[in-house]
This record gives C-alpha cells, structure tokens and sequence, in this order.
C-alpha cells in the first residue's frame, strides 16, 4: 500500500530545524540498537551532498530523518526527508529546479512499509523541502528494544533526484549511497 507523503508537517521541520540549531541532533547509525527517546524528543538527522558542486557551484543534498515525541495516549515516531539545493559551501538555500523524492519509512513488525513519492517542479521552494510520512504510534513501552515494532529506520530510495537551479540532475543511487543504492538512517529502537 502507497501512502503520500504530508507536506504540511510544519511542526516536524520546526522541531528537527530547532534540535539541530541547537546542537541536539543525534548522527546516524548504521547498527540496530540505538535508542531514540519519544519522551526527550530524540532524533536522527543524517544528510549527504549528492555529488560535486555542480559548475556554477550549486550543491544538492538530501537528509534522512526520524523524530520522536510523546502523546497523549503513548508515543511516536514519524520519518522524513529532507531535499534542498543550496550554493557554495555555506548554508544559503537557493530553489532547486526539480526534486523528486521516493522514500520509505518502515517499522520491522509492519508487513508492509510506508512508502510515499512528492515532488515540485519548476515551484520548488528557496528553503528546505520536507516530506513527512505518516508516524508509526506506540502505546506501551515493554520490550522497546526488543519488540521489533519498535525498531524503525528511514531511507530515501535510488531514485530520489534533485536538480539544481542550473539544471544539473543528481540522484541518490549515483552518489555515496550508503544502504545499496539508496540513503538510510540506520536501524533505531523508539522507546518512550
């Protein structure tokens, strides 16, 4: 089952772009067992420049990220991408011509992962462009790190592309994948 991705998930860039101004962000692992706690709002936030700077010094990058928080009847956790172009070695984000984003977030008890495609073409915005995929919702904590619904991981699959404002493409299988062909967080146990 296809799920699409929440665009409107403010709250999730406003918590992840806040954790990582403030140093808090939690890099990524590529070995199950670290543990993410919903009550101290962990995270994992990982990004990779997807190749050289294009000629004109254009950069894409495309981040992985889980975030968890507590609810009012247990907890979650809620898998994002993260897409954006930006110029030079500096943090200014410039419009991307194209992003096409195709990214699974999946929970180890789930058959089947949520698994979602989005993108802009032409009306990318100038910042950072988030997707958000429907939160895996935990009740109970026994067993967090055992129980395997509550190990969860987020990739962003091969074909994940950016193309920067000069209309250079670049795709996530080409460049430095870490997790065959695709970007992925590594495995983490959500605890609450």
């Amino acid at each position: 089952m296809r799920r699409r991705f929440n665009v409107g998930a403010l709250i999730a860039a406003g918590i992840l772009t806040a954790a990582a101004l403030a140093g808090s962000v939690t890099p990524a692992s590529a070995a199950t067992g670290s543990v993410l706690h919903a009550s101290s709002r962990d995270l994992v936030h990982s990004c990779e420049l997807l190749g050289p700077a294009s000629p004109e010094g254009y950069e894409a990058v495309v981040c992985v990220n889980i975030y968890t928080a507590p609810t009012s009847t247990g907890y979650l956790a809620e898998g994002q991408i993260e897409a954006f172009c930006k110029i030079g070695d500096g943090t200014q984000t410039v419009p991307c011509q194209d992003i096409e984003v195709d990214g699974i977030f999946a929970n180890a008890a789930e058959g089947t992962p949520q698994e979602g495609t989005i993108g802009c073409n032409v009306n990318c915005p100038a910042g950072r462009y988030y997707v958000t995929l429907n939160p895996f919702n935990y009740i109970g904590g026994h067993n967090c790190t055992s129980s395997l619904g509550h190990n969860v991981w987020m990739v962003a699959l091969g074909d994940t592309a950016i193309v920067t404002p000069d209309g250079d493409p670049f795709y996530v299988q080409t460049f430095g994948s870490n997790d065959d062909g695709n970007y992925s967080t590594g495995h983490y146990w959500v605890c609450p």
